[in-house]
């Protein structure tokens, strides 16, 4: 177990060390380093074992590295958040810009209400892109498959991407784009259209239309419309988006389009002073079935910020699927909007339609205490308790209480950490569910230790406990 993060260690060394050899006038930036010490007695983990996160400078006239993360994982050490800005090239009176390594795919693609899941995570390859009146950009790689597996894995599919934006006119714009797999035959390709008008002052209309091929000939189109209406005392959106069937060598966490089809109705009225009254109203089904039983799902709520202390709001939703019937109120009371005392109460009362006298009731009140800070601007302490009475979970009521903050010790040490207790309340016995503290002590210049404790309890008489370190430098690449 110990040699694989000797080997991880060692390469993520080297690569540092590579970059620290470069000239200064092409990484002229500041960077903080950090090492972890495994946990004594546990296994592998998602956990940083190396990481190096670097401030990008103001003017940047060459080559930049924003971050690097080796994550140590079930299938080995793999590195995260590799990406180079490279410098600007100007070509003719345009100014491109490119990066190669760990990087998003353009805001078209993600922010599509037609995208699939795949499309969502980060690609890792070369990117082209420009800014102005007509940007536009080029992207190919691979995409990421997924935190438990490794970053090139044979399954992850490769793509191509183009996306571009037109203004034809001040109140219409446009956005195409197309998305190719490359080597992987199960991978969709898809092209689509984003159209954003502004029919009036109050009202715009928002599309996006296109098709995705997914039986390599056979072509089904996609589409999503939907109507934006603003007044001065009311709200009304609307939306509608019919996806495609996802091939049957994927599933929903690889389709590169969405599999479901689905309209959302939604409104807020305002026309009474500090009252505000909003709905919403949703139907979505599977795709690739017409005849599918519809989710449907419907929420009422009503607020009120007149009161003369604090702000009340409630709503009901009820979510009915094919099966299953879950209905869900929730009440609030809030002093202050941020930061200060809250009580809120969730009843969730589901059954199953095929099973008679199924139904089950959850309640749960919850409370946040202000936060307090001590004379010291280290020193802060936040509460959170929660009584909760759910027979899925326990049947017996629990008292459950978070504790978080940070006390300061002297000079710039402080403890912060967190603590979960739980209590049940028939009989009285207690549990730590969770505990973590955390201190930095500064070593010397520019260098800080990092002491972790962590406690979970596991199966009786089994204590989950780990102790980690982790040493940090705040270094210029240009040297030590």
């Amino acid at each position: 177990m110990f040699r694989p993060c000797v080997r991880a260690h060692v390469g993520s060394a080297a690569f540092v060390l590579l970059m620290l050899c470069l000239p200064g006038t092409v990484l002229a930036q500041q960077a903080k380093v950090s090492f972890r010490v495994a946990p004594f007695g546990t296994t592998k983990s998602a956990s940083p074992l190396f990481k190096i996160d670097i401030v990008e400078p103001q003017s940047r006239k060459g080559m930049t590295l924003p971050s690097l993360t080796l994550v140590d994982t079930s299938t080995g050490p793999r590195l995260t958040n590799l990406a180079l800005t490279m410098p600007r090239l100007l070509i003719g009176e345009t100014s491109v810009e490119s990066k190669f390594g760990d990087q998003p795919l353009p805001r078209s693609f993600v922010s599509s209400p037609l995208a699939g899941a795949s499309v969502k995570r980060p690609i890792r390859g070369l990117s082209f892109s420009t800014s102005g009146s007509t940007p536009w950009s080029f992207s190919v790689g691979q995409l990421d498959n997924g935190t438990n597996q490794p970053a090139t894995s044979s399954t992850a599919p490769g793509i191509m991407a183009l996306a571009m934006g037109l203004t034809p006119t001040k109140r219409v714009n446009v956005a195409p784009r197309l998305l190719v797999p490359l080597g992987t035959p199960a991978a969709q390709a898809n092209l689509g259209t984003a159209i954003q008008a502004q029919l009036t002052p109050h009202m715009s209309f928002v599309s996006d239309v296109g098709a995705a091929d997914i039986a390599h000939g056979s072509w089904d189109p996609l589409a999503a419309a939907g109507v934006i209406a603003h007044w001065s005392g009311a709200e009304v959106e609307t939306n509608m988006v019919r996806g495609a069937p996802i091939p049957t060598s994927q599933n929903a966490n690889t389709a590169m389009v969405g599999s479901v089809d689905r309209e959302v109705v939604r409104g807020q009225l305002r026309s009474i002073p500090g009252v505000t009254v909003s709905a919403l109203a949703s139907l979505s089904r599977p795709a690739s079935d017409e005849h599918a039983v519809d989710t449907k799902t419907g929420s009422v709520g009503i607020a009120y910020d007149r009161l003369p202390y604090g702000q009340l709001a409630a709503t009901n939703q009820n979510e009915d699927y094919p099966t299953l019937d879950i209905n869900t109120t929730r009440v609030e009371w809030r002093h202050a909007p941020v930061g200060g005392f809250a009580v809120r109460f969730t009843g969730k009362r589901q059954s199953y339609d095929n099973v008679p006298q199924s139904t089950q009731l959850a309640r749960q009140l919850e409370v946040d205490f202000p936060g307090w800070r001590g004379q010291d601007p280290g020193t802060r302490l936040e509460v959170h308790t929660a009584i909760t009475a759910d027979p899925t979970l326990s049947p017996s009521p629990t008292l459950s209480s978070r504790f978080t903050g940070r006390v300061a010790m002297f000079g710039n040490v402080g403890l912060a950490g967190e603590t979960e207790v739980g209590v049940k309340l028939d009989d009285g016995g207690g549990l730590v569910r969770a505990l973590r503290l955390t201190s930095e002590v500064p070593v010397f210049r520019a260098t800080a230790l990092q002491l972790l404790y962590s406690y979970r309890p596991g199966m009786p008489f089994v204590l989950n406990q780990a102790i980690e370190a982790r040493i940090s430098r705040t270094i210029k690449l240009a040297g030590w």
